[in-house]
């Protein structure tokens, strides 16, 4: 699933979390983020098997 902009549709959030929820684990690599982008997600990540940024 490739996800370009944040106002695709369905939205990058909706993506973001249909696939957290089908994985176990996940490499993140980001730019910059927001903490309120970071909190519609804390939820998911925290059950993943294995979480870790990408530098």
């Amino acid at each position: 699933m490739n996800i370009l902009h944040a106002s695709t549709d369905p939205t990058l959030i909706k993506r973001c979390k249909r696939m957290l929820a089908s994985s176990a684990r996940a490499d993140i690599a980001v730019g910059y983020f927001f903490m309120n982008g970071f909190q519609s997600v804390a939820d998911d990540l925290s059950r993943l098997q294995k979480a870790r940024p990408r530098r």
